[in-house]
């Protein structure tokens, strides 16, 4: 399985920009404590979560010329489905543009939106255009939060998805995560502009 390329792929996503959030003030809002449990205080986590999450999609947009209505698809956080649909009615997202998998699956944490991507990408491969634009939007406890811009490539025409399962899509989320926890290592050790332009491909 190929993670990170330097060539074109036949089909896959290139990584065009990620945009890094954080508020340090949440810190002790979700917490593991030493011989505990998980805990977090929902009510308070939300209002921040959500600012985060549209802060730091709009901030990877602006810095690259786009609007919300340039993109093909939008993927956040799968915390909840009230909780999305504050997002994508504050970001204006359409939805024919929201792929999102949890009012079927429920809260999946960190696998969340990795988990909606592989499935969009099984339903929806085949409709994707070379060139279409993806965004990627999650956080996490700290808290911090992420967005990755993706650019679709397919260079060769794709067979429509059968109802089995397929390997290739959950390899490509996957690798897609690989991608951006790779981006946002160079991110922090001041090395960005020599990583645009990676790109995977589900291959193997």
């Amino acid at each position: 399985t190929v993670l990170l390329q330097s060539e074109r792929p036949a089909w896959g996503a290139e990584v065009v920009d990620v945009a890094l959030e954080n508020w340090k003030d949440g810190l002790g809002l979700v917490s593991v404590p030493v011989g505990g449990t998980w805990h977090m205080e929902g009510r308070k986590v939300t209002g921040p979560a959500l600012k985060l999450l549209a802060d730091c999609s709009t901030r990877v947009l602006e810095r690259n010329h786009l609007v919300v209505e340039d993109l093909r698809v939008f993927i956040a956080h799968q915390a909840n489905y009230r909780m999305l649909e504050s997002l994508v009615e504050h970001l204006g997202v359409n939805p024919s543009q929201h792929w999102s998998n949890v009012r079927e699956k429920g809260n999946q944490g960190a696998a969340g939106a990795l988990a909606a991507f592989a499935e969009g990408v099984e339903r929806h491969g085949s409709d994707l255009l070379d060139g279409d634009p993806i965004l990627v939007t999650v956080v996490g406890a700290g808290f911090t939060s992420g967005s990755v811009l993706l650019r679709w490539i397919r260079s060769v025409v794709l067979l429509r998805p059968t109802n089995r399962r397929s390997p290739a899509a959950l390899r490509c989320a996957v690798q897609t995560c690989a991608s951006c926890i790779g981006f946002a290592a160079k991110v922090r050790d001041g090395t960005l502009a020599a990583a645009r332009g990676d790109v995977f491909s589900p291959q193997g």
